[in-house]
């Protein structure tokens, strides 16, 4: 039986890689989130792509409003492309006080909360957001109360 060590390191490096995501085409991908000059925390900003075949991503904003872009399985990155940024934060879902909920009812309740944000930013039909992937500078979302929102460079 002939043994090739070569084409079997060559093979696990190639797996390794491929579950790992390098080869993916992952980009990096950061940014910042204000509305009226200031941070936004715990919005979800999300990537649309307007390609056929592009595949969605987005990220979680911190409490300084910069947010990281993954995929959905946790990697870093976005996948190049042009894309329709969507930005979103409901109000908090607390609990009532003094009462147990079932699933039913924390579910209703969850599903009749309030944007934070204006709608606009939320729907791939009225975002006024647009990117390419790759970029060169970090993403800076600036929000308005009124509908006069920039895409910063």
């Amino acid at each position: 039986m002939r043994r090739y060590p070569l084409a079997r390191i060559a093979l696990c490096v190639g797996l390794a890689s491929g579950l790992t995501g390098c080869g993916k085409g992952l980009v990096p991908l950061r940014g910042t989130v204000t509305l009226d000059g200031k941070p936004v925390d715990s919005a979800t900003v999300t990537f649309y792509p307007e390609n056929e075949g592009g595949r969605t991503c987005g990220g979680l904003t911190k409490a300084d409003g910069t947010f990281e872009v993954e995929i959905g399985t946790g990697e870093k990155g976005a996948f190049k492309g042009d894309y329709k940024v969507l930005v979103s934060k409901m109000e908090p879902l607390e609990a009532p006080a003094g009462k147990t909920e079932t699933k039913l009812e924390m579910r209703i309740r969850a599903s009749q909360r309030k944007s934070v944000l204006p709608d606009w930013y939320a729907k791939a039909d009225t975002t006024p957001f647009h990117t390419t992937v790759p970029r060169d500078t970090p993403l800076n979302l600036e929000l308005a109360s009124t509908q006069q929102a920039t895409a910063g460079q």
